[in-house]
Formats: C-alpha cells, structure tokens, sequence
C-alpha cells in the first residue's frame, strides 16, 4: 500500500512538471502544443567485429631461455542508441555496448592454455534538466586499450568508471558535486598481473562573490585509492610498527579542503590581495597531514612598476615529525621601455621541527626534541632583449645571497613528494646530505602510483650523493616527473652561507646567409660555506658552464651544447648533439627523423655513459580510404656501470576505410639488449569492424 502511494504521488509530481520541462521545438497541434511523448527511442546503431592478435616474447638472460606466445580471437556486437524521457530537457541518454567472445590460447613453461571468456565493453551518458540551474550528468564506461611501452611488449589495459556531477547553475552561486570511481587492471598478453588500482572520489566545489571586487572559492574532496603491484616497499623502509598487509598493498585515503580569497582593492584592479587556506589528509604507508596559509599583495604601481608581498604558513605532521615553517618574500620588478626587465626579491623562512613518539594511526602524538632552521635569502636579476644588426641580441644577469642556520637533528626525518625529472640518459642526481638509499620510494607525477624498484628504476650511492636511474623499457620514459620520498639519518648543526651567480647571452640571426642560428652561453657559480667544518657535512661549490648553438635552416634543425659541471659533489661534463627533419612531402605524406647523441663523464667516480638515438615516422595515405603510418627507433647506449644496452622498436598500421567497414593491420616488434640478456617481442593485430 505505501509503495503504491509512492508511486501515484511520484507520477503526480511528473505529471505537474511535465508541461514546463517540455522543450518549444516539440511538434506542434493547430492552435497549442502536442503533448510530448513519455520515451523516445532512437534507431539502434552498431556493428559487428572481428579481431585477431598474436604475440610472442623471448627472454634470455643468464644463459638461460624462455619463450611465450599468446594468440587472442575476439568477435564482437556493439549497439548503441539515444532517446530522452518527456523531453530532452528533462533526461536525455546515450549508450553504445559491446558484447565480445574471446577465444585465448597461451604457450610458454612447457605448457598450452586455451580458454574462452566473455568480455564486456559500453559507455553509457545521461543529462537530466541540462537546460535548467540544477543539471545532472552521470555515465559509466568500460573499455580496454593497448598500453605501448617504449621498447618493451605491450600491456593489456582495462578501465572502468562511473560517477556522476550535479550541478547548481547559479550566477551567484556556482556550486557542483561528483561522485566517481576508477579501476585500471594492467596485464601482459599472457594475462599476468601487472598493475591494478581503483580510486574512489567525492569532490565539490563552490564560489560565490559576496561584495563586489571579493570573490570566495571553496573546493572539498575526498578519495580512497588500493593499488595491487610488484613494487610493495620491504619492511625496512615501512614506518616503525606499520607492517601490515594493507600497506604493503598501498592503500591510502587522502582527504583535502580548500578556500580562496580573491579583493580588486580598486576598481582598476591595480592592487589586489589574495588569500587561501588548505587542508590535506592522507593515510597509508607515508601518512602525512598538511596545513597550509597564504597570503599575497600584488601592486601594480604603474605600466612599467609592479611589486608583490608574499606570506605564507604550512604545518605537515607525517609519522614522527611535526614541521611548522612560514615564509614572507617580498619581490619588485621593472621594466625599462621593451628590452630591459630587473627583479629583486628578497625573504625569509624559520622553520620548528618536533620529532614525537609515534601511534597506532602512524601520526606523531607526543613532545620530544626539537630543531630549528632559519634561512634568509637575496638576489638581483636584469634580462635584457635588444634588436642588432641582422639579428636579436639576449641577455641575461643575477646575483643572490642566502644562509641557513640548522640547529642538530637528533631523529630521522621523512621527505615527501620531491619532484625531478629523468633527462635521458642522466639519473636524478641527489645532493642532500644522509639520505639512506634503502628508503627510496618512487613515485609517479600524481604521486599516487607506486613505481617497482629493479623493474622501472635502481638506485645507488655514489659518494656524499645517491642516484636514481631509469630502466629503459619499464613504466618511467625520457622526461617522466617522479615523486620520490625517503628518510635522512640525523645530522649535527650547521650554518650555510651560499653566493650564487649566473649569466647568460645569446643572439639570433633574423636576416642573411645565417638565419636561423642561435649561439648562447650559460653560467652559473655558486659558492657555499658550512661551518662548522666538524659537522661532516660537504659543501657543494658549483661552476657550470654551458655553450651551444641552435640552426633552423630549411626543414632541419641543429642543436649543440657542451655543459662542463665542475661540483664538489656531482661533477660531470656532457656533449649532446640533436638533429630533427621535419618535412610534407605532397599532398598525402609527412616524414618527420630525429637524431641525438650524448657523452657524459662523471668526474666523481670515473664512470661514463654514452647515448645515441634515433627515431623516424612516416606518415602515408596511400588512396582517400587507405592510410599507413610507419615508426622506427633505436637506441644504443653504453654504461661504464650499468653495462651496455641496445633497444629497437618497429612499428606500422595500415588501415581501409570502404564505406560501413573499417579494417586494420599492426606489427610491432621491440627488441632490448641489457645486462649480458635479451628481451624481445612480437606483437600482430588485424581487425575488421562492420557498422550497420
């Protein structure tokens, strides 16, 4: 009986709204508006497909051999429609499905697999009152994807998602809310587990501009990510007693909260002050809590004088520390007509760090000893940009100052979330001193991906510095971002006083038998002085000289650079070569050739590495419905540490398009040499798909 009441009140409600959701460009009756109809349907769309993959992998390593191939038959029906319920205001929907019968046979270790599955992919949307205050959009998705992996066999990847966002179109007051989850199952062509992680997430965001000239951001979220990889920390680099298995599979929560103030204190907006507080909250194997406050001035005085006022708060607890540091920098800048530009800034930093007895929760939760570290800083610098004979002349000036006062450290300390980036073929060179090797955690450039030591990177100590290196066909490439965290070893106190000094020129021809050419020079000197000399702690004193030249004459473009670091601490020279061809040949084809070179010597220990890479893509549309791409690289790398190494990657795509019907077919194959063994693959796919 109460279910039925439910259900006639409900209809009643949409009954009374019906009229006004219903949309003007409805068909209309002599004299008044046709009743829309309650569903609407559109044709059904789809297509049938068909889908064939073969790959094989050889391994050899030791002496030793093994071999696998894995075959994949998949056919598959899509369908897919669109239709609304009253009206296409009130809730309109797309959705596509796909049905797929997979046939696998897999070989490798003595034995044969065959197995038949069923595998399901869709993408489904909906809008409800999208043309109203309080639109709502959901959808859920499922698809599977090829991960390609620079000289290294492909990943079989799944993704599924769903969520949805709520809306409130308000003028005043924008306001949304989403609610989603992610997973992502990450395997080899045998079906070995690779990777899998799944994120669940709240976020919501508002703003509102109470008196005019103010305007007020809030922003909330909160997740909950499991991941499940090879690269589960050991136990020596866990905090303390927290040992369990959930961390060792890096479950973490992270919590954030967020407000933003913004004040155009004058109607021109020439002085404004902006203001923002933070919150974060992440537990697992490297809890942390973060509480960070700023506040910001900038005055812009006149057309060619602006100056900026910066305070700023932070407090991060992490599993034995209490860290409270502010900051205020103070910088004004210049400019003189169009090619002179000069900024001074100056600050201070006075950090508390509170090492605390350690809980259940991994949170510090008690007094202990304490540290102090102040640092003050100063520098100077001009940029200068002038039109010369035939050509632009650049150049650049700064000096700088700073000292630091540490008091000792009495009790390891945990660092978070250090970003690099790996410049190929160089490590990640790190300086600080007493950082323990073992401790190292790499991340990826969202910091929530726990990268595998011996798979994606190694690490080792290089005299007063540790070094990460990227292992070539693993999750990390050229250019990634890492997050790292790690432990240093207490340290005694200490006083830094610095110097730093850099200058530079370059001057690019825009006219003549030279156009195109870049000369520029680079130098940076820094002077540090640790006293006192009894803290063991090195100082690093820098020279860094860098000269080198651009060339973009017709469809190619040169690039030469000889850096000479000389370091206390990480000294090394370096000479890179890179040449690019770029070109349109007619209508129908672009070829695009890269080449480099790289030599590098490590003065610290003697060793070397030297890189030379190349890399060409062609890209061919052999008639209006055929078109072909082509990829091919090498990589040939020799390590005095690491040992030799030599990659290939050949890959080519040949696709028809013959009106319904689109066919394809792609060959890849990578081959890497490293380590005294052999790595190689073998990756075929076809596939036909037939819409209707």
């Amino acid at each position: 009986m109460t279910i039925r009441r439910s259900s006639m009140l409900l209809a009643l409600a949409i009954t009374s709204l019906w009229p006004a959701l219903a949309r003007a460009d409805d068909d209309l009756v002599i004299g008044r508006r046709a009743r829309p109809d309650f569903l609407t349907l559109d044709r059904f769309g789809g297509s049938v497909g068909l889908i064939g993959l073969y790959s094989q992998q050889n391994v050899t390593q030791r002496g030793s051999s093994a071999s696998a191939t894995n075959t994949l038959m998949t056919e598959s029906l899509s369908l897919n429609s669109a239709g609304h319920v009253f009206s296409n205001n009130f809730l309109s929907w797309y959705g596509t499905g796909t049905l797929s019968l997979e046939e696998q046979e897999s070989t490798g270790g003595g034995q044969n697999q065959k197995q038949t599955g069923i595998f399901d992919a869709y993408d489904f949307r909906t809008n409800i009152l999208k043309n109203t205050q309080f639109p709502v959009t959901a959808y859920a998705q499922r698809s599977e994807n090829f991960v390609d992996r620079t000289f290294a066999s492909m990943l079989r990847s799944t993704t599924s998602a769903y969520g949805a966002t709520a809306r409130y179109d308000s003028p005043a007051l924008p306001t949304s809310l989403s609610i989603n989850h992610t997973e992502i199952t990450q395997t080899d062509l045998g079906g070995a587990s690779q990777y899998s992680g799944a994120t669940d997430q709240v976020a919501a965001q508002t703003a509102f501009q109470p008196f005019e000239r103010h305007q007020i951001s809030l922003d909330c979220s909160y997740s909950s990510t499991t991941q499940n990889n090879p690269g589960a920390l050991p136990d020596s680099s866990l905090n303390g007693a927290q040992t369990n298995s959930s961390m060792l599979a890096n479950e973490f929560t992270t919590q954030t909260a967020a407000a933003a103030h913004t004040w155009a204190i004058d109607p021109d907006s020439r002085f404004v002050l902006s203001e923002g507080i933070s919150y974060s909250n992440e537990t697992g194997v490297f809890p942390a809590t973060s509480l960070h406050l700023n506040e910001g001035l900038r005055m812009h005085w006149t057309e060619d004088l602006t100056s900026a006022l910066d305070y700023s708060l932070q407090k991060l607890d992490n599993y034995n520390s209490s860290l409270t540091s502010q900051s205020l920098t103070a910088s004004l800048t210049h400019h003189l007509f169009s090619s002179l530009t000069t900024n001074v800034q100056t600050g201070a930093t006075f950090s508390d760090n509170t090492f605390t007895s350690v809980g259940s929760s991994g949170i510090s939760n008690g007094n202990g000893s304490t540290s102090t570290a102040d640092s003050y800083f100063g520098n100077i610098g001009t940029a200068y940009t002038k039109k010369m004979y035939m050509g632009t002349f650049g150049a650049n000036l700064g000096v700088g100052l700073s000292q630091s006062n540490n008091s000792s450290i009495s009790q390891t300390q945990q660092v978070l979330n250090d970003a690099h980036v790996f410049t190929d073929p160089q490590p990640i060179i790190l300086t600080r001193t007493g950082i323990d090797p073992a401790t190292i955690a790499v991340f990826d450039a969202t910091g929530t991906r726990l990268l595998v030591k011996g798979l994606d990177y190694n690490v080792r100590a290089v005299g007063n510095t540790v070094q990460v290196s990227r292992i070539v066909g693993g999750t990390l490439d050229a250019g990634d971002t890492v997050r790292l965290n790690y432990k240093i070893t207490p340290q005694s106190a200490y006083t830094s006083d610095n110097t730093n000094f850099n200058a530079g020129m370059n001057y690019t021809v825009d006219e003549g038998l030279f156009k195109g050419l870049r000369p520029y020079i680079r130098y940076q000197q820094v002077d540090q002085t640790i006293t006192p000399e009894s803290s063991g702690l090195q100082p690093d004193n820098i020279r860094d000289t860098t000269l080198g030249a651009d060339y973009n004459i017709w469809k190619l473009t040169f690039n030469a650079q000889d850096e000479d670091r000389k370091s206390t601490l990480a000294p090394y020279d370096a000479l890179r070569l890179s040449v690019r061809y770029n070109d349109t040949l007619g209508d129908r084809t672009t070829l695009s050739l890269d080449a480099s070179q790289s030599f590098i010597t490590y003065a610290s220990d003697g060793s070397s590495d030297s890189l030379t890479t190349a890399s060409g893509q062609l890209a061919y549309q052999i008639t209006r419905d055929v078109t072909s791409r082509v990829l091919v690289r090498w990589r040939d790398e020799n390590d005095s540490i690491q040992g030799p190494s030599m990659g290939w990657e050949e890959q080519a795509r040949i696709q028809w398009k013959i009106r319904q019907t689109d066919i394809y077919v792609m060959i890849r194959h990578t081959s890497m040499e490293a380590g005294g063994g052999s790595n190689s693959s073998l990756f075929l796919q076809f596939g036909l798909t037939r819409n209707f």
